[in-house]
C-alpha cells in the first residue's frame, strides 16, 4: 500500500469515527469508552515507568543526602578523636604536675599563708608588705615563697604585718646551691648576680638552665635558674608583678 492510499484509508477511518460519534451517540459512546480503556491500557506501562523513574531519583536524592550527612559525621568523629587525644595528653601532663606539686608540698617545711597588701617604691619586686607578723610565728630572716619558689626574706616584723625584701632588691644577699656547690649572690633589680663561689677562687663554671636552690634545714627550695646575659651569669627568679598570695616558711 502506497503512502497516498494509507493516508486515504486513515482519513476515511477518521471520517467514519466522527460520523458515528456525532450522529450515532450509542455507538459513539462505546467507541469513546473503548478508546479511553485502550488509552489506559496503552499508557499504563508508561505511567509505571515514569513512577519508577521518579522513585529511583527520590531514592538516589535521599541516598546522596545520607551520604553527605555520613561524611559530615565522619569528619566530626575525626575531630572529636583529635580533641580526645589532646585531652588525654593534657590530663596526663596535669596528673604529672599535680603529683610533682603534691610531692613538693608533702616534703615542704612548715609555712603560713599570707596576702601581699602593699609595696614600697612602687616596685613589688623590691620591697613589699604582707598581712601577718610575729603573732603568726613569723620572724626576721624567714623566707617567703610563691608556689614553690623563693621570692624574698622577712626584713622587719610587726605583730600583724611584715616587710619583705624581694630577691631582686640590691639589699638582698644569700648563699645558694648549684649541683652541691655553694655560691654567694646578690640582687641587682634584674636578677641575682653571682659574687663568687664560696670557699673557692675558681672562675664560675655554670650552664644556662641550671636550677638554683637554697637549703632551709633539711629542705632544698628553688630560687631560680641560671641564665647568661651579656656574657654574665645571673639567676632568673620568679617575679611578683601584682598583689597576690604567698607563704612564709616558719619551720624546718
Amino acid at each position: 500500500m502506497t503512502n497516498n492510499k494509507k493516508l486515504l484509508f486513515l482519513f476515511i477511518i477518521i471520517i467514519i469515527s466522527f460520523i458515528l460519534v456525532f450522529f450515532f451517540p450509542s455507538i459513539g459512546s462505546k467507541i469513546r469508552t473503548q478508546f479511553y480503556y485502550s488509552k489506559d491500557i496503552a499508557f499504563k506501562p508508561v505511567k509505571s515507568l515514569i513512577n519508577n523513574t521518579q522513585y529511583y531519583f527520590d531514592v538516589l536524592r535521599t541516598n546522596n543526602n545520607y551520604s553527605n550527612e555520613i561524611k559530615k559525621l565522619e569528619k566530626e568523629i575525626l575531630n572529636l578523636k583529635s580533641i580526645n587525644s589532646m585531652l588525654v595528653i593534657s590530663l596526663s601532663k596535669f596528673n604529672e604536675l599535680n603529683y610533682t606539686l603534691f610531692e613538693s608540698l608533702e616534703n615542704f617545711p612548715k609555712s603560713v599563708g599570707v596576702n601581699i597588701i602593699g609595696n614600697k617604691n612602687h616596685l613589688i619586686r623590691d620591697l613589699f608588705i604582707i598581712d601577718k607578723g610575729y603573732n603568726s610565728g613569723i620572724s626576721t630572716g624567714n623566707y617567703v615563697i610563691s608556689d614553690t619558689e623563693i621570692i624574698g626574706r622577712i626584713k622587719t616584723v610587726n605583730s600583724s604585718s611584715s616587710e619583705v625584701v624581694g630577691v631582686l632588691n640590691v639589699d638582698y644577699g644569700d648563699e645558694v646551691l648549684i649541683d652541691e656547690k655553694s655560691y654567694i649572690v646578690s640582687g641587682n633589680n634584674t636578677g641575682l648576680i653571682f659574687i663568687r663561689q664560696k670557699d673557692s677562687t675558681e672562675e664560675l663554671n655554670l650552664i644556662a638552665g641550671d636550677i638554683v636552690k637554697i637549703k632551709i634545714g633539711n629542705h632544698y627550695i628553688k630560687i631560680g635558674n641560671v641564665e647568661v646575659i651579656d656574657n654574665n651569669f645571673i639567676i632568673k627568679t620568679k617575679l611578683i608583678t601584682s598583689y597576690s598570695t604567698a607563704r612564709v616558711i616558719i619551720g624546718d
